[in-house]
C-alpha cells in the first residue's frame, strides 16, 4: 500500500513536470498554440517565425529550466542526507559560490573555451566543498556550524569574484545576470557542453539512493552494516558537486532550489531515498520550469530573472527553517530538564 502511494506521487510528479514544460514553450511575450507545437515539432512546419521563436529559444530555455532544477535538487537531497543537516543546500554552503568562482577565472583568462566551463564548476564546487568540510573537521560544533562554515567560504569565494570583476571588467560584461541567476539566454551550445553533465549525475543520484538511507542514519552505523563511510562520503559530495556545478554552468547562481525541493519532497515521500530523490528531481524541474514561467509572464513584455523570483520564495522559507529548527532544539531541551 505504502509503495502505491510513492509510485502514485511519482506518476504525479511526472505528469505536472510534462504539463508545465508545454506551457514553458507554449508561453511567453510570443504564445505558440499547441497545435503549432506539434506541426513543429513534427517537422510539418519548417520555416517562419514561430519555427524560430521554439527551436532557437523556448525549447532550450525550457529544457535547462527542467534539467537545472532536475540537478538542484537532487544535489541538495544528496547534501542534506550526507551531512546530515537540513539546512544543507548548494546555494547556501558555498557550493555554487566555488563554482562561479571557477566560472569567472575562466571567463578572465580563458575565454575562448566554452567547453572548460562545466568541468571548471565542478572543481569549483568540489573545492568549496573540501573548505567546508576542512572547517567543520577542525571547529566542530554540531549542525551550525555547517551552516556558519558555509557562510564564511561564501564570504571568501565571494571577494574573489569581486576582485576579477574589478581586474577584469571587460570579461565581466555578463557576470551581472550570472550572478543573479537566470536562463534567458541559454543556448543549444550552452546545454550541449553542460547537459551531458548533467544526465550523467542524475542516472547516478538514482542509483544511490540505498547508499543515501545508510549514509544519512550515522557513521557508526553505516560501519557497522560493512559500509566504507569516508569514501562513500566522498564519492556522494563529489556526485553533488557535479550537480551544482554543471547547473551553475547553465544557469548561474539559482538559489534555494536544492533547500525548499528536498523538503516539500521528503514531506510527501517520506525520507527513504530509494524514492525520495526521483521525487526531488521531478519536483525540482517543475519548480524552476513554474518559477520560470512566472518570471516571464509577470511584468510582461518585461521580464524577471528566474533568480529573483526564487529568492522571493527561498528567503522566507529559510527564515521558517531557522525558526523550526531552533524551536525544535529548544523544545528537546525543555524535555531534557
Amino acid at each position: 500500500m505504502k509503495m502505491q502511494r510513492e509510485i502514485l506521487f511519482i506518476c504525479g510528479f511526472s505528469t505536472l513536470m510534462v504539463l508545465l514544460f508545454i506551457l514553458s514553450i507554449s508561453f511567453g511575450p510570443v504564445d505558440i498554440p499547441l497545435s503549432r507545437i506539434w506541426m513543429i515539432l513534427t517537422a510539418q512546419e519548417r520555416s517562419g517565425a514561430l519555427v524560430q521563436i521554439l527551436n532557437q529559444v523556448r525549447l532550450p530555455r525550457s529544457l535547462a529550466a527542467m534539467g537545472v532544477g532536475m540537478a538542484l535538487a537532487a544535489s541538495g537531497t544528496v547534501l542534506q542526507a550526507v551531512m546530515q543537516n537540513p539546512l544543507a543546500a548548494p546555494s547556501l554552503i558555498g557550493v555554487n559560490s566555488g563554482a562561479a568562482l571557477t566560472a569567472m577565472l575562466l571567463l578572465a583568462y580563458f575565454p575562448g573555451r566554452p567547453d572548460l566551463l562545466t568541468p571548471a564548476t565542478f572543481l569549483g564546487a568540489l573545492f568549496a566543498l573540501g573548505l567546508i568540510i576542512l572547517i567543520t573537521r577542525y571547529a566542530p560544533g554540531g549542525r551550525s556550524t555547517l551552516i556558519l562554515a558555509g557562510i564564511a567560504v561564501s564570504a571568501l569565494l565571494g571577494a574573489g569574484i569581486d576582485t576579477l570583476r574589478l581586474l577584469h571588467p571587460e570579461a565581466m560584461l555578463g557576470a551581472t545576470g550570472f550572478m543573479i541567476g537566470g536562463i534567458a539566454g541559454v543556448t543549444w551550445s550552452t546545454l550541449r557542453f553542460a547537459l551531458p553533465w548533467i544526465l550523467g549525475g542524475l542516472l547516478a543520484a538514482l542509483l544511490v539512493g540505498p547508499l543515501l538511507n545508510v549514509i544519512s542514519l550515522g557513521d557508526e552505523v553505516a560501519l557497522s552494516l560493512g559500509v566504507p563511510v569516508t569514501p562513500v562520503r566522498t564519492l556522494l559530495l563529489a556526485l553533488a558537486a557535479i550537480l551544482a556545478g554543471s547547473s551553475v554552468a547553465i544557469a548561474g547562481l539559482l538559489g534555494f532550489v536544492g533547500l525548499i525541493v528536498p523538503h516539500g519532497a521528503r514531506l510527501l515521500l517520506g525520507s527513504d531515498h530509494r524514492w525520495l530523490i526521483p521525487g526531488a528531481m521531478l519536483l525540482g524541474g517543475s519548480f524552476v520550469l513554474g518559477c520560470d514561467l512566472v518570471a516571464r509572464l509577470i511584468f510582461a513584455p518585461y521580464e524577471l530573472p528566474v533568480g529573483i523570483l526564487l529568492s522571493f520564495i527561498g528567503g522566507p522559507f529559510f527564515i521558517y527553517l531557522l525558526i523550526h529548527q531552533a524551536s525544535g532544539k529548544a523544545d528537546a531541551q525543555g524535555d531534557e530538564s
